[in-house]
């Protein structure tokens, strides 16, 4: 492909899970979830857009630094509990 990536950080937030976001993340409302949402653009052209869901257990540092980038790799870095 060869073509510039880039990340637009639409909205990112700390948020207490709706009833939806509860069941598809087996949470509770008194659990805390990253919402993130973003666009992917290539070559000047908005492409894709992302919306993510973390549980905050999981993951319980993010930045919309890491945002801009690759969530996911950066994930990799960061030691996760276990159960």
């Amino acid at each position: 492909m060869g073509k510039p990536w880039g990340t637009i950080v639409n909205e990112f937030a700390l948020i207490s899970p709706d009833s939806q976001l509860q069941k598809q993340l087996n949470v509770t409302e008194k659990d805390l979830v990253w919402k993130v949402i973003r666009t992917r653009v290539m070559d000047g052209e908005k492409i894709i857009l992302d919306k993510d869901f973390f549980n905050k257990k999981y993951v319980p540092i993010l930045t919309k630094e890491i945002c801009e980038g690759s969530i996911y790799k950066d994930g990799r870095k960061t030691p996760t509990p276990l159960g």
